[in-house]
């Protein structure tokens, strides 16, 4: 975007002009990550106090790279569907390359030709820097009874120069956006209307040359605090250990990710990539609590199995894991409003236009859409919010007031069990090998076959649509597996 000059006949505009060739991203060598860390241990004793501070520097995703290889003049995307693949186009002379699409093609590659506009496209900053994280912690370790170790941790992390994914070439010369109920329906066909002046020659958007513009640059942040607990007892006589372990944490960031193909429950894509700020929320990845506990427990009992009854009773041993953990977050959608799925109005192809959020408003249920007024009843599609609920759709042309990821999901439980028996078979083989043990063990997930509901997709957080808030999903249910093992 900084770029000026003239593409073709299309000649100057507000994001300048295609820059190709190398570099594709100006170098960076002066990524400094130093790193310190210390442990105490005052008077030998019992108690450790350690801390460190790091600077980690990552590569970048060299996928994005391919965008300048992308972009006219080496790069031109041309199409034909239905009826077009007919007369001088038909399949025959696209196939024999004499079709006029062929042609325009051929003559089209190297140039720009008569172009006054080249379409939708991603692009990126050639002059991103490093993603890198500043990690840093302080904790002490504590040993007691001999075989118990407490730990309390401070551990957190400052994420800088992050990946971030968003639109440069909003519209800009649409309707003014509505102002009431009573506003958008009075120019309602005006609204209907500017959308099919979004994209194409002579378009509406900041820079006419182009429809949408996807732009990549270094310029999200993140920050991770966690306080963590945990307590182990090392294996003693008895046969026990074991370890449990909770975790308080917070993330926040501006962008978690730059794929929206690839994320869940958010669209990675910035609602106005004016205003990145507003994007700050809760990271896709933010787990507040987690518990895990895990035990191993070696049965006393005849270890030498010796005998009839030694080889029954011995060798026995219980491994269990707990998880507990709070729901990772979700941003709900508005959907469409009238018909028209860009609400916002901004030209954007990644539909993720917020939601209202009512002040005071009423709460729902989550997964239990009974809980949910009718839509008639909460502002979709010009209706009033006579229930006051929560969320709401924005007015044609506003984007939400709601933030990222404002919706908690379920919280996850996991219970899995395992005994397993070592038995001794002999205590030497052939060529030197040996102990010979049969190992039998019986696994259990999910113990307790604990459901665990949950949705996929986008609609159950498409406010307009009849499946907002209906589970679609589901976890694991309860597995039993068995195994029988020789080793030697």
């Amino acid at each position: 975007p900084n770029a000026s000059g003239s593409i073709g006949v299309a000649g100057s505009g507000r994001l300048g002009i295609f820059r190709v060739g190398n570099p594709a991203i100006r170098a960076n060598p002066r990524n400094f990550g130093p790193r310190i860390g210390f442990a105490w241990n005052p008077r030998d004793g019992n108690l450790v106090v350690r801390g460190g501070y790091g600077i980690y520097f990552d590569s970048f995703d060299f996928t994005p790279l391919t965008f300048g290889r992308s972009v006219p003049p080496l790069n031109y995307n041309f199409s034909l569907a239905g009826a077009a693949i007919s007369g001088a186009n038909s399949f025959d002379n696209i196939y024999n390359g004499t079709a006029p699409i062929v042609v325009q093609a051929q003559n089209q590659i190297g140039n720009f030709g008569s172009l006054t506009n080249f379409g939708s496209m991603r692009t990126l900053s050639r002059y991103m820097k490093n993603p890198y994280a500043q990690n840093f912690s302080l904790g002490i370790q504590y040993r007691f009874l001999k075989s118990y170790i407490l730990e309390m941790n401070y551990i957190g992390a400052k994420g800088t120069h992050l990946t971030a994914l968003f639109p440069i070439n909003p519209v800009v010369n649409g309707p003014q956006p509505a102002t009431s109920l009573a506003d958008e329906t009075a120019r309602l066909a005006q609204f209907r209307a500017s959308l099919g002046t979004q994209n194409g020659p002579g378009n509406t958007r900041l820079d006419p040359r182009f429809d949408e513009v996807g732009f990549q640059d270094s310029v999200a942040t993140s920050i991770y605090h966690s306080g963590q607990i945990q307590l182990t007892k090392d294996l003693g006589r008895e046969g026990l250990q074991f370890r449990a372990s909770y975790t308080y944490s917070r993330s926040i960031d501006t962008a978690s990710d730059f794929t929206p193909e690839q994320q869940a429950n958010d669209q990675g894509f910035a609602q106005n990539g004016y205003n990145l700020g507003s994007e700050r929320g809760p990271s896709n990845f933010d787990i507040p609590h987690r518990v895990v506990a895990t035990l191993i427990w070696q049965l006393p009992f005849y270890k030498s199995q010796s005998g009839l009854i030694g080889h029954a009773l011995g060798g026995w041993a219980f491994q269990s894991i707990q998880m507990w953990q709070s729901g990772v977050p979700a941003t709900v959608l508005a959907g469409t409003r009238y018909g028209i799925a860009d609400v916002n109005l901004d030209g954007d192809s990644v539909l993720g236009v917020g939601i209202d959020c009512t002040p005071g408003g009423a709460g729902f249920s989550l997964g239990h859409p009974s809980s949910i007024p009718p839509p008639a009843q909460r502002g979709i599609n010009g209706a009033p919010n006579s229930s006051n609920f929560l969320y709401t759709q924005p007015l044609l042309g506003n984007g939400g007031t709601c933030g990222r990821n404002t919706l908690r999901l379920n919280s996850l439980p996991s219970v899995d069990w395992a005994l397993f028996k070592t038995t001794q078979i002999a205590e030497k083989g052939p060529f030197g090998s040996g102990p010979w043990n049969l190992e039998f063990r019986w696994e259990v997930y999910n113990v307790f076959n604990i459901p665990y509901l949950t949705f996929q997709g986008n609609n159950w957080r498409d406010i307009s649509s009849p499946g907002f808030d209906v589970y679609n999903a589901a976890g694991a249910v309860r597995k039993m597996q068995f195994a029988l093992k020789l080793n030697w």
